[in-house]
């Protein structure tokens, strides 16, 4: 997607859901082959996901928090989406980006284990 087309993706995820927004999340971030980001490329201006303060590595295959995303998350164990235009306050990602996508999650057990993939990644 270009840059435009992510806004206007951005903008309609805001006006859905949880359940709406997680199924677009899903299907954009999830379902699909990664695609190989470079900075000039369309795939380096999608929107960061982060996850309970974990940046998520949406074109990587082998991230592993990822993969516990794409296997455990569901729209019942999501507690809220907030959908931003800019980097939130207090965080920093040296990555282009068209917005961010900042998720809560309310299952504790999801949570720990997030938790843990994220300290074995490091």
């Amino acid at each position: 997607m270009t840059p435009a087309q992510n806004n206007r993706w951005l903008v309609a995820l805001q006006k859905q859901g949880v359940a709406d927004q997680w199924a677009q999340i899903r299907s954009r971030y999830f379902l699909v082959s990664p695609q190989v980001s470079s900075p000039t490329s369309p795939a380096g201006n999608v929107p960061i996901l982060v996850v309970e303060g974990i940046v998520v590595e949406v074109t990587d295959a082998g991230d592993p928090i990822r993969d516990v995303l794409a296997s455990q998350l569901t729209p019942a164990k999501v507690k809220a989406i907030t959908v931003l235009e800019r980097e939130p306050a207090g965080l920093y990602v040296n990555k282009i980006s068209t917005g961010w996508i900042i998720i809560s999650v309310a299952d504790k057990q999801l949570r720990k284990a997030l938790r843990r993939t994220d300290k074995r990644a490091h």
